[in-house]
């Protein structure tokens, strides 16, 4: 009498423990499927650019916006030509334009994306300059402060060291 009684808490625990397990794992099914469905509906449709011209551009609306705040009428005016009669020497022209390294790397242009970082550095210092709040020894101090902390606990440890060299 007295082993049946363990046996059916340990029933119930596992029980228990997989009702829990099956929802938190229906919970996460379900979060992956309504971000899947969000990312569906809001992911722009460019299978239609196949058939479709589009009707605007972010430069077309960039370009309107801006004749009207200098007050001048805007003209929006587009002929689609389609791209077996433009020139392979255009397309690569368009290409270049945008990115003028874009035949050289695979995504990612590193050149590009470091001088940008510099770039925000430099506006960074600059702005701090004029809150007043510009120390460019300050963040060398706190990585020097940073590593010597590092240094101490790989070779210390982090408990409490009973005696120091001078």
């Amino acid at each position: 009498m007295y082993g049946a009684f363990p046996d059916s808490l340990d029933e119930n625990n596992n029980l228990a423990m997989w009702y829990w397990t099956k929802i938190i794992f229906l919970v996460l099914v379900g979060a992956v499927l309504v971000w899947l469905l969000y990312e569906v509906i809001t992911f722009p449709h460019v299978w239609n650019l196949r058939t479709e011209n589009p009707t605007t551009t972010s430069m077309i609306e960039y370009r309107l916006s801006e004749a009207k705040s200098e007050g001048r009428e805007p003209k929006k005016f587009m002929i689609w030509t389609p791209i077996e009669q433009i020139s392979p020497n255009l397309q690569r022209a368009v290409l270049a334009g945008e990115d003028t390294r874009f035949f050289e790397h695979h995504g990612f242009d590193w050149d590009a994306i470091q001088n940008a970082w510099d770039e925000a550095v430099k506006e960074g210092e600059k702005e701090a300059k004029e809150e007043g709040d510009y120390d460019p020894d300050d963040w060398i101090a706190d990585a020097e402060f940073q590593t010597r902390c590092v240094d101490h606990n790989t070779a210390v440890g982090k408990e409490p060291v009973p005696f120091r060299r001078p």
